[in-house]
């Protein structure tokens, strides 16, 4: 028998994958709620149980990025030891720029959600430790002195957040400009810590 806490994780996960998929293919403020209950073959009710639309995007979108965090943690594919401190940087995060550039229109709904400050999200909690960790690290291997360490970090990762949002907000990325611009910030940064 099923328990009734397995059926709500069951509910929530079918709940998330109609509203990724219809987020994906309509659009965010196409959407409906009752568009997902019905993807999902659930009640509006359940779906609201689950959230209403704006924590199912932060929701779908902060599973993607937790998803990719773990399959380099577990993977192992951090980043390599080849290029300065500031294109390591950039590979660890690489996956999360493609993620927003991917569903470029998403990551501003996404953007604008977070930016009211009503929704939180693992961008700001658990990942932005785990990233601010591997970001001290690679600072600590470019070179940067070891009093500045923690605040070449905090600048990375900020630095990386506002390329997110800035290029959310835009709408559009042309060919590695998020990558390059992120990438001469931290040469910027490590350059001036040293």
């Amino acid at each position: 028998m099923v328990s009734r806490r397995e059926s709500k994780e069951v509910t929530r996960e079918k709940v998330l994958a109609a509203a990724s998929g219809l987020f994906t293919t309509r659009g965010y403020r196409e959407t409906t709620v009752r568009d997902i209950a019905a993807r999902a073959d659930v009640s509006v009710g359940s779906v609201m149980a689950v959230g209403d639309k704006p924590t199912l995007l932060v929701s779908v979108f902060d599973e993607a990025i937790a998803a990719i965090h773990q399959e380099r943690v577990t993977g192992g594919s951090l980043s390599s030891s080849e290029g300065s401190g500031a294109d390591r940087v950039v590979q660890l995060v690489d996956p999360f720029l493609t993620l927003f550039a991917d569903k470029v229109d998403l990551a501003r709904e996404y953007a604008a959600i977070l930016m009211s400050g009503s929704h939180s999200s693992v961008l700001f909690g658990e990942l932005s430790e785990a990233l601010r960790a591997e970001m001290a690290q690679e600072a600590r291997a470019a070179g940067v002195a070891e009093a500045s360490i923690d605040l070449a970090a905090k600048a990375s990762y900020f630095a990386y957040l506002g390329t997110l949002f800035f290029w959310a907000a835009r709408g559009a990325t042309t060919g590695t400009e998020p990558r390059d611009d992120l990438t001469s910030i931290l040469d910027y940064i490590f350059a001036s810590r040293k």
